[in-house]
């Protein structure tokens, strides 16, 4: 996934919204003012999405590619690399699953 097809997928969501709070480098989505998702958009190497705090635990222990989002709750958010391992269809799950 590149960041375009991040940023496209995240908005064809209904009611998602993006908004650049940071600064320029990191975009972030939102749905009813609540994030769901963000990267860092000048080095898309991973996206951060809320995850159930059980689910998280085991993504993170399964797959070497999910870690911890930085900056956010160690609990409730996630990070997954975007270099292709996982494949798009993952981390688009990922995205619905935080959006929902």
């Amino acid at each position: 996934m590149d960041v375009i097809a991040f940023r496209e997928f995240c908005l064809a969501l209904p009611f998602a919204t993006e908004e650049m709070p940071w600064g320029d480098d990191v975009i972030v989505f939102k749905v009813m003012g609540k994030m769901f998702a963000y990267s860092d958009i000048s080095d898309f190497t991973w996206v951060g999405v809320k995850c159930d705090p059980v689910l998280a635990t085991e993504l993170r222990e399964t797959f070497p590619e999910v870690g911890f989002a930085s900056h956010m709750s160690k609990v409730h958010w996630i990070s997954v690399c975007t270099d292709g391992h996982l494949g798009d269809s993952f981390i688009k799950e990922r995205i619905s699953d935080s959006y929902s």
